[in-house]
């Protein structure tokens, strides 16, 4: 905190001015001495001497002037005549550039009259109070306790991170390290900053209420001060414009002892701060089997900060926030820091030793033997100190230090877990049957390390003649058309099920058009050579095997792997959207363009069958070991098409299209006769409403597991 310094130009002037005279009145006697011993002896010397001087004296004088001229600060003020220097402000009024009287009505009309017209050694006075000008006064204590180290150490949390069991690290593990939260407490937008511009933590704030303060001034001698600044109080330039005139020696505080009560209270509340301390001590940890056992550990307490203020300063600090009627003041303790803990050097002198992993060989899967440590783990070290606050004790255990993964771990882990198992149901089409078995071929016996993403189209490959896959139904513009490979979009859907069931990471996945008939709704996946794709990644940490297969009317799909997981999964899905299918009539003549499309249809035969559009949410739920809820996620949204039902209905063939059906595609209803109506027309395009809507159908003619892409496919 700082104070104020008098300014003592006008002493030092009245000084030199003494000096000065005293060195004259002897200077004079010396000459009348001088002239009565030489009275005498010839005037010629007399009148040399009287030149020099005068020679020196006008010299003396234009040094004077050229000294003053050059140190002249073209920083300092200087007032206009009769008036107060310009944006000087006298308890938060602005009176620069007035006269004596204009400051004082100003002064009058801003405070509360308390005394006026008295006379004291023939001056007059006027005392005035703050009134309600006086606001409370708040006292913001800040301190550095939230930026001083604790400890030091070269350790970086980020360097070490979960690795797989090929030692290498794992991008999206399931279960992350854990790295200490940031539990810094919130400061105050305009908090003082250090030397390093980190904000100082607000610690607490006295207020001091202004009913319990009166503070006057008398009006005379606070204007006297503002005129006197710049004329015998040196006026500098600051680096604002506003000026506020120290007037702290003309206030009277009246608090009955008010202040110094609240900062004697504040004194005593001081931290007396204490040293840290280390030692060897004992503590208790669980082994293998959950028992506690005794074990040495290293004993930490961190030291508190002294803290202390200086009382004085403070009230000094206090009486000038008065003066410039400003109410918020902030004051920032004097500290002194507790000794920081080196952990470093305490790793070092108790002979800690780091854990060494077993690592599998990413191609032969053969296993290297890894090594115990001993000591304290530094990223449980770091999080602990990182986390602690001054007067905490931490105990640092110093135990074995068993590796993530030892050889023994990893042989009796390594694909020991069924993470998900599905079969779904195919329909009994000797091509598409075959097309799956080729599919699961492929595929059966995947591994998939951690971190690495299948592609089903990556690993199937393309389904070609060559290969052995043969023509069966799929999706294409809203048909089912026979194309090579069709069908194998069930066994992506039987993984992306399992894919969902194990809760990895989903990467691409598309709905089929339609909804599927052999996986629940929204837990499908089509893929279309060129176009379409399903991935997902083992993001476990240990590798994962895919079993792929086809017997007794089902696609076998299982992932073999590592479970890490401590929970288990629900799917379930909500239908959100209903787009009911209809019922189309097509009129099947030899005049249609396309007849040889539709000209092995028979009457009332089916040509395309229907699907009911619907908009579907999946839903994973995650449940604890007792079945409750921990977590319900939405993973996707699916949207299924309409598919509206297609019916034939043969024209006669012996009258033109053209009398059957009218240029709308409606049927021409015949007239009254005795013989049958025997008109037909040829349709032009399949009418585009029908009747009544159909119930969703039980079974299909076509199979329907793979979605059509248009013709040429794009991406949806």
């Amino acid at each position: 905190m700082g104070k104020f310094e008098k300014n003592n130009r006008t002493a030092a002037n009245a000084s030199r001015s003494s000096r000065t005279s005293g060195s004259a009145s002897q200077n004079r006697r010396t000459s009348q001495a001088q002239r009565a011993a030489k009275k005498k002896k010839s005037n010629l010397p007399l009148w040399l001497g009287i030149g020099g001087a005068a020679v020196i004296i006008l010299a003396c004088v234009i040094g004077f002037f050229v000294l003053r001229g050059s140190n002249d600060d073209p920083n300092d003020l200087l007032p206009e005549e009769n008036r107060i220097v310009a944006n000087a402000y006298v308890a938060g009024v602005n009176v620069g550039g007035m006269t004596r009287d204009e400051a004082i009505e100003a002064l009058r009309a801003a405070f509360t009259p308390v005394s006026s017209s008295s006379q004291t050694n023939g001056e007059a006075s006027e005392i005035v109070s703050f009134g309600s000008k006086l606001e409370n006064m708040d006292i913001r204590l800040y301190t550095g306790v939230n930026t001083i180290p604790l400890f030091t150490t070269v350790y970086d949390p980020a360097s070490e991170y979960e690795v797989d069991i090929y030692g290498n690290k794992l991008e999206n593990p399931q279960s992350p390290v854990a790295t200490p939260s940031d539990d810094t407490l919130p400061v105050d937008e305009d908090a003082p900053l250090n030397e390093n511009g980190v904000p100082y933590q607000l610690e607490r704030t006295l207020c001091i209420p202004a009913s319990n303060v009166e503070i006057t001034f008398d009006l005379q001698k606070v204007v006297e001060l503002a005129y006197q600044y710049g004329r015998s109080i040196k006026a500098v330039k600051s680096d604002t414009d506003r000026i506020d005139v120290d007037i702290s020696e003309c206030l009277t505080v009246k608090d009955d002892g008010y202040i110094d009560d609240v900062l004697n209270r504040l004194e005593d509340s001081m931290l007396e701060g204490s040293e840290t301390q280390v030692k060897d001590s004992t503590t208790f940890v669980n082994d293998k089997s959950g028992n506690p056992v005794e074990v040495d550990c290293i004993e930490v307490t961190l030291g508190t900060v002294k803290r202390s203020l200086d009382l004085d300063a403070l009230k000094q600090e206090i009486i000038r926030s008065y003066m410039v009627a400003s109410f918020d003041l902030k004051y920032i303790y004097e500290e002194e820091y507790p000794g920081v803990v080196d952990l470093d050097a305490l790793y070092k002198r108790y002979n800690c030793i780091a854990p060494v992993n077993a690592v599998c060989d990413e191609d032969t899967y053969e296993i290297t033997d890894g090594t115990a440590g001993w000591g304290f783990k530094m990223s449980e070290a770091y999080a602990a100190f990182a986390s602690a606050q001054p007067g905490d004790t931490i105990l640092l255990a110093l135990t074995d230090l068993e590796p993530s993964y030892t050889r023994e771990k990893l042989e009796s882990q390594l694909f020991s877990d069924v993470l998900a198992t599905y079969d779904s149901p195919h329909v009994w089409n000797p091509t598409r049957t075959h097309n799956l078995e080729l599919a699961c071929e492929a595929i059966d016996g995947t591994i998939l390390k951690p971190g690495e993403v299948f592609s089903f189209n990556d690993t199937v490959g393309e389904r070609t003649a060559e290969k052995g896959y043969g023509e069966a139904g799929v999706y294409v513009g809203g048909r089912t058309e026979n194309q090579l490979g069709g069908g194998v979009c069930q066994v992506a859907s039987t993984i992306y099920w399992c894919t969902l069931k194990a809760d990895l990471e989903v990467v691409e996945r598309y709905e089929h058009q339609f909804t599927p008939s052999y996986v629940p709704w929204g837990m499908d996946a089509t893929i279309y050579w060129g176009y379409l794709d399903y991935r997902f990644c083992n993001n476990t940490p240990y590798p994962m095997r895919i079993d792929a297969s086809v017997s007794n009317g089902y696609v076998h799909i299982t992932f073999v792997g590592t479970e890490t997981k401590d929970y288990s999964v629900r799917l379930f899905y909500d239908i959100m959207g209903y787009d009911p299918a209809e019922v189309k009539t097509i009129y099947i003549h030899p005049d249609m363009s396309n007849y040889s499309k539709y000209s092995g249809y028979s009457d009332g035969e089916t040509i395309q069958t229907s699907y009911d559009g619907y908009t579907v949410y999946t839903y994973l739920q995650k449940l604890d070991a007792n079945g409750n809820v921990i977590s319900t996620d939405r993973v996707n949204i699916s949207n299924y098409d309409r598919r509206d039902k297609e019916v034939a209905h043969l024209l006669d063939p012996s009258i033109p299209m053209n009398e059957q059906i009218d240029s709308d595609g409606n049927l021409i209803q015949p007239t009254e006769s005795t013989e049958p109506p025997t008109e037909s027309t040829e349709p032009t395009e399949p009418p585009t409403e029908s009747s009544e809507p159909t119930e969703p159908p039980t079974e299909s003619s076509e199979p329907t597991e793979s979605s059509e892409p248009p013709t040429e496919p794009s991406e949806p």
